[in-house]
């Protein structure tokens, strides 16, 4: 299993030593946004008749102009490796550590209905309070959320939603020690 953290972690010790943490964090916003747009991009990364120099090309072509050297080498170093399948997902858990170095967090709300600003700002600043980080949150309309929301932030899931509570309650009522005859009786 390739370690995504491993690879993540040299290229933050990279971003750090060049003093480039906020640049390489908006081009790898970039690069995720460009990748996870375009799936005929990602097939052809991992496609195995695809060679390494032509992968080297596809990438210096889409992204030498957009950005740094250091983050081209990067991709060219995971490409060597044959770890191109894995390149989201390095990404992704390198932004992690970036907003982790910043004292940040991503909280990701589900909610059947649009938040206004208030109701965002709101969470948002309960989540600071919980979490002791600055918060930034991605709003997800989930029409199968019966009503209130689920935050997933750092591993962790609030769940506040109807369905939830419902669950709960029928988990609760089937559990309790209820009397034989009360429940028979209806009372």
């Amino acid at each position: 299993m390739v370690k995504l953290k491993v690879y993540a972690e040299a290229f933050f010790q990279v971003a750090a030593e060049k003093n480039k943490i906020d640049q390489f964090q908006k081009e790898a916003d970039f690069v995720i946004s460009t990748l996870k747009s375009d799936k005929d991009l990602r097939d052809l990364l991992v496609h195995p008749e695809v060679t390494e120099t032509k992968k080297y090309d596809l990438f210096r072509g889409l992204f030498a102009q957009k950005i740094d050297a250091d983050f081209l080498r990067f991709f060219e170093l995971i490409i060597s490796k044959k770890r191109e399948a894995f390149i989201l997902g390095i990404l992704e858990v390198f932004i992690d550590m970036v907003l982790e170095h910043k004292n940040m967090a991503k909280a990701k709300v589900m909610t059947p209905i649009p938040l206004s600003e208030n109701q965002q700002e709101a969470i948002k600043q309960r989540l600071k309070t919980l979490l002791q980080k600055d918060i930034i949150l991605e709003i997800h309309l989930e029409p199968d959320l019966v009503s209130g929301f689920k935050i997933i932030t750092g591993g962790n899931i609030i769940d506040a939603g109807g369905k939830k509570a419902i669950e709960n309650m029928k988990n609760h009522m089937r559990n309790a020690n209820y009397p034989e005859k009360e429940v028979a009786d209806g009372t």
